[in-house]
C-alpha cells in the first residue's frame, strides 16, 4: 500500500504492483500507477525498515543526480519512503553472464567515475560500499549503467569497492567458473585503468572480500583462485 500522501501529491487513481525486487534490507516494488488525466506512469516504491538509511539513500540520491551522475530520479519522499524513476533495464549481473558482457565493462567504468565524481562534491573519501552486481542496472536505451542503491554510502577508498565487485562477481553462482576467472580479471583491469587506481590495493582489497565472504556465506576459496586474482 503507498502512502496516502503520495497518492494525493499525485492524484493517483488506481496503483498496480508489477514486480517485487529482491532486497534483503526493504520492500521494493515496481508499480503502476494511473493518474487524473489518463497517464500511466511506472515507478519504483522502496519502502525502509530504518529511518535513518531512508534519510541517507535521500540525501545521497538527490545529491548525486543533481551532479549528473547515472542514478534514478526521486520523485517523492516522505518518512520511510522513497518514491524513484523505474530505470528499465537488465540487472549488470545477468548481462555479465551473457554474450558480449566484455563491452559493458567500459560503460560500468564510466558510470562509477561519474558517480565517484558526484561523491566527491558531496564529501571527501565517500565510496558506494555495498557492490553487489544486482545494484546496477542496464539501460541500454540510455547507454549507460544506473545504480539503484545508495544507504550503503561510506568513507573509504575506490579501491576498497573495486576489489569488492570483482570478488562478487567471481563468487555469484555458479562460483569460480573459467569464464568469471577471465571476465574478473578483465573487470579488474579495466576498472584499475578506468578510476586510476593502486592495483596492489585493489587486488588486497579482492582478497580481503573472498575471506570475508568465506565466513559470511559459509563458501570455500580455492587457493587456487586467490592465486589467479594475484596474478591480475
Amino acid at each position: 500500500m503507498l502512502p496516502s500522501e503520495f497518492l494525493c501529491d499525485w492524484n493517483v487513481q488506481r496503483s498496480l504492483p508489477l514486480e517485487h525486487f529482491r532486497s534483503k534490507k526493504n520492500d521494493v516494488q515496481r508499480i503502476q500507477l494511473r493518474i487524473e488525466d489518463g497517464t500511466e506512469r511506472t515507478v519504483v516504491a522502496k519502502r525502509f525498515r530504518s529511518l535513518d538509511a531512508c534519510q541517507r539513500e535521500r540525501g545521497f540520491l538527490g545529491a548525486l543526480h543533481r551532479r549528473g551522475a547515472p542514478v534514478p530520479l526521486m520523485h517523492w519522499c516522505a518518512g520511510r519512503w522513497i518514491i524513484m524513476q523505474y530505470v528499465r533495464g537488465p540487472l549488470l549481473l545477468d548481462v555479465l553472464t551473457a554474450d558480449g558482457a566484455e563491452s559493458h565493462l567500459w560503460v560500468l567504468g564510466e558510470a562509477l567515475a561519474r558517480i565517484y565524481a558526484g561523491l566527491a562534491g558531496i564529501q571527501r573519501d565517500l565510496i558506494l560500499g555495498d557492490m553487489n552486481l544486482r545494484n546496477f542496472i542496464v539501460c541500454r536505451s540510455a547507454g549507460e549503467i544506473y545504480r539503484v542503491d545508495l544507504e550503503s554510502v561510506t568513507r573509504g577508498h575506490k579501491e576498497e569497492d573495486v576489489g569488492r565487485i570483482c570478488a562478487f562477481y567471481l563468487t555469484y553462482d555458479p562460483p569460480f567458473t573459467e569464464c568469471k576467472m577471465r571476465l574478473g580479471r578483465l573487470m579488474f583491469r579495466s576498472l584499475v585503468q578506468k578510476l586510476r587506481l593502486r592495483d596492489g590495493m585493489t587486488r588486497a582489497a579482492a582478497l580481503m572480500e573472498l575471506t570475508a565472504m568465506e565466513d559470511r556465506r559459509g563458501i570455500e576459496v580455492p587457493e587456487e583462485i586467490r592465486r589467479v586474482v594475484r596474478s591480475w
